[in-house]
């Protein structure tokens, strides 16, 4: 583990143990995990950026039905496609791990749900992510009226769209 220690300085590994809000330990271990699907010859970048699909093969995320819109929302990549930089990576693994805010929480699930990008979940994109449940991927349920009665039975029958905030509101028992 020395050696992976040595890629992150002291001062890298103390702004993201403050900015992630995780200890020393699991940055190395997630450090460790990330280089391990660096090429050799990019091993001591940790700006390199890993492809979605090689991201996808780590057990963290390798069976999560959203794995592909979590590292899609994770991403800081201009070309849009999934890829993550350690930094990414750590930004997902933080959030994810149970002890974040529940306001960041909620931002990312409802990103991650909000499938077109327009800061509203609609129906749509809860037909999608009746989708993604049943199939793991965006592809279209066989049963499209299966699938239009579960996303409107989920919008409680307001067939309206809604937005982050309502959404927290609900989940967190305020308005």
């Amino acid at each position: 583990m020395g050696n992976e220690a040595s890629r992150l300085d002291e001062q890298t590994l103390l702004a993201y143990e403050e900015q992630k809000h995780l200890p020393k330990e699991e940055i190395l271990l997630a450090y460790k995990k990330f280089d391990k699907l660096v090429p050799k010859e990019k091993k001591n970048c940790i700006d390199y950026r890993v492809p979605m699909n090689d991201i996808l093969t780590l057990p963290e995320l390798k069976f999560k039905p959203f794995n592909k819109r979590m590292c899609m929302v994770f991403s800081t990549s201009q070309e849009k496609d999934g890829s993550l930089n350690f930094e990414d990576f750590l930004n997902l693994l933080s959030v994810f791990r149970g002890q974040d805010n529940l306001n960041v929480q909620i931002h990312y699930a409802f990103r991650i749900f909000d499938f077109d990008g327009d800061n509203q979940l609609r129906l749509h994109d809860l037909e999608k992510l009746f989708d993604y449940l049943t199939s793991g991927t965006e592809e279209k349920h066989p049963d499209f009226e299966l699938r239009t009665d579960m996303a409107k039975n989920f919008l409680c029958g307001r067939l309206r769209s809604f937005t982050k905030e309502e959404l927290k509101g609900s989940w967190t028992g305020s308005s």
